[in-house]
């Protein structure tokens, strides 16, 4: 039970005593107790000194609050132990900040007022996380948020899906009609069958180095290249007479070779033959 306040700071109070500021040393609060006055006499800052109690903190704006409460057990509740209070001791206030908090379509900043209401503090913050992603989320109609980005996104990443698969089968076409062309000439390429799927196994085998020029390509398929040759003419039916061979082979042997003339003035002339050995020693 809640004696006795003293208030030394808080909004309008400053140096607030109990004892000294009511009338009856010995009066405390009771079960009921009614407070009036004129507007702006500080019954709105009196209710939120017992809201920071209900909610164990010191109010956002008066953050250099001090006061104390005396508890009819003796004990004393301040700016400084308000986590600490029993669980007994049950405060609830209404008053402004409580609206605020807790009925939130009262408060909109736009003046607005919605067909439902938000009640507790919770669902109040609740409600305004959920303003806050819808906010981020945005809509595509209006061009912003998140949304609108990944509509942005998803476009480009469909054209881009689109470009893929054209492409994908220009190069199985392409590929389709190469591996045909193989097939068709299996005898200059030695491949009997041949598809796509064996084209594509030998792709990954094929390096830089292995890659020939057409000038290279066109001298191998020359040696590969099988074309029937035209037929060897037949020897002549008439076989060579050994006879005639003999004849003129025999006369070429027997044949008698006598030395010119010039040769024979060689050989019997002594000073001829020393002109001759100087000629060919000088040549």
């Amino acid at each position: 039970m809640i004696n006795k306040i003293d208030i030394n700071k808080f909004a309008l109070f400053n140096g607030f005593s109990w004892d000294k500021s009511i009338i009856g040393k010995d009066a405390v609060f009771k079960t009921v107790n009614i407070i009036y006055g004129r507007n702006y006499s500080g019954k709105t800052t009196l209710s939120r000194i017992f809201r920071c109690v209900e909610k164990g903190e010191i109010h956002q704006h008066y953050l250099d609050a001090s006061f104390s409460i005396s508890l009819s057990d003796g004990k004393f509740l301040t700016q400084n132990n308000l986590n600490s209070i029993s669980d007994d001791i049950k405060v609830r206030v209404y008053n402004t900040d409580f609206v605020k908090d807790n009925l939130s379509w009262l408060h909109n900043d736009d003046g607005t007022i919605k067909p439902f209401t938000l009640l507790g503090s919770i669902n109040v913050e609740l409600d305004i996380k959920i303003k806050d992603i819808e906010e981020k989320l945005g809509k595509e109609d209006e061009k912003k948020g998140l949304l609108f980005e990944l509509s942005e996104k998803a476009t480009i990443h469909n054209k881009t899906q689109s470009h893929l698969r054209t492409k994908e089968n220009t190069l199985k076409r392409q590929l389709s009609e190469k591996a045909q062309r193989i097939k068709t000439n299996a005898t200059l390429y030695n491949v009997p069958v041949y598809n796509i799927t064996s084209i594509n196994k030998d792709i990954p085998k094929a390096t830089e180095s292995s890659i020939l020029s057409d000038e290279e390509v066109d001298n191998k398929k020359n040696l590969l290249r099988e074309e029937t040759k035209d037929n060897i003419p037949k020897l002549s039916e008439s076989k060579p007479k050994f006879s005639d061979f003999y004849i003129k082979t025999n006369a070429l042997l027997t044949k008698e070779i006598k030395p010119s003339q010039p040769i024979i003035d060689l050989i019997n002339d002594k000073l001829l033959q020393e002109w001759t050995r100087q000629g060919i020693d000088n040549a």
